[in-house]
């Protein structure tokens, strides 16, 4: 635990470094941030897959909602970045057609991840609210197939309250509160 710990939290100032690098013109610029921030990804990758090896639960899903983050980051700012200006209107519009593709690659390999991290939470028997967390950032996205884990708190810490699986989770919960609204496990 405490050497994936370590792992994760020496990966963060490159993180962040990644995160610093702005796409912006003049183009010449504009082709060197991207080029470092690609650069960048790949160590990233590197370095949280790293971690996720240790096989310490939490801080493989931490890892993996890291590399969620790196690509989902980096899709962004693609769609994002300005258009070089020796573009005229209709080769602007194909750039951004081509940076959106490119950029949709990149969101999917982002959703990939937490899918991993999902899994690998289930699998491991993951309670912690980096689990929690992720699930609900997935659910955001496919409710039925990723429903959110759900945990308390309690005098000891956290406690897990898992995951609903079939069914009408929402319904579920509403049903719980009904029933006794002061219930903490709901």
């Amino acid at each position: 635990n405490f050497a994936a710990h370590a792992a994760f939290l020496l990966a963060e100032p490159y993180f962040e470094k990644f995160r610093k690098i702005k796409l912006e013109l003049p183009e010449a610029k504009l082709k060197t941030a991207t080029r470092e921030k690609l650069n960048q990804l790949e160590s990233l990758v590197t370095r949280y897959q790293n971690i996720v090896s240790y096989g310490d639960g939490e801080w493989a899903i931490a890892a993996l909602e890291r590399l969620s983050d790196v690509f989902s980051i980096f899709g962004s700012e693609l769609i994002a970045s300005p258009v070089p200006a020796r573009f005229d209107a209709k080769q602007a519009e194909i750039y951004k057609k081509e940076i959106a593709s490119v950029a949709q690659k990149l969101f999917e390999r982002s959703l990939e991840f937490l899918k991993i991290g999902y899994q690998k939470g289930l699998e491991l028997e993951v309670t912690t609210p980096v689990f929690v967390a992720l699930t609900q950032r997935l659910a955001l996205r496919s409710l039925k197939e990723y429903p959110p884990a759900h945990y308390f708190t309690n005098s000891s810490g956290y406690s897990y309250a898992g995951t609903f699986k079939d069914g009408d989770w929402q319904g579920e919960i509403a049903r719980k509160l009904k029933e006794n609204p002061k219930n903490a496990a709901t």
